[in-house]
């Protein structure tokens, strides 16, 4: 009996684990906040002078997973072990593709569009940063591209 409560318990507590699986930290000043995204350093004075674009679903249909779910997912992922979030996730209210930091271009038969989303909370802090790789066959393709989305770490 004893054992089996035991084995309840470590259970119990590596689903909570999971749930934790990347880090957050306090707040700092906004000047001091960078991202590493995809290996790009992506600084303050980077990303604080881009055109902002609120944006409310992952693929901008009805249908699609909102950001913050896509941001619980992305919390979820016990392989990244980084530092991701300034401050806890549920503070985390608006999504803003930073427009002017947009990138892309062909590569091995591909077209990539590298998309930059900044997490803001209520009072207008920046809280994190999403990576969103586009990726379509050919530039003349029809079919919708395929994406990846990854968080983005602090760096310090």
């Amino acid at each position: 009996m004893r054992f089996s409560s035991i084995v309840i318990i470590f259970q119990s507590a590596s689903i909570f684990l999971t749930v934790l699986a990347v880090y957050t930290k306090s707040h700092i000043p906004e000047e001091r906040k960078n991202f590493l995204c995809g290996g790009r350093s992506i600084t303050y004075s980077e990303y604080s002078w881009s055109s902002l674009v609120e944006t409310t679903n992952v693929s901008g249909n009805r249908n699609s997973w909102s950001w913050a779910n896509q941001l619980s997912h992305l919390m979820s992922d016990s392989s990244n072990q980084n530092f991701v979030l300034f401050g806890p996730e549920s503070e985390v209210s608006k999504f803003f593709i930073l427009q002017d930091l947009t990138t892309g271009g062909p590569s091995d038969y591909h077209n990539h569009v590298f998309e930059y989303i900044v997490l803001v909370d209520k009072i207008e802090r920046t809280c994190g940063m999403i990576m969103r790789v586009l990726s379509r066959v050919n530039s003349n393709s029809a079919s919708s591209p395929g994406q990846n989305i990854s968080l983005c770490s602090i760096e310090d």
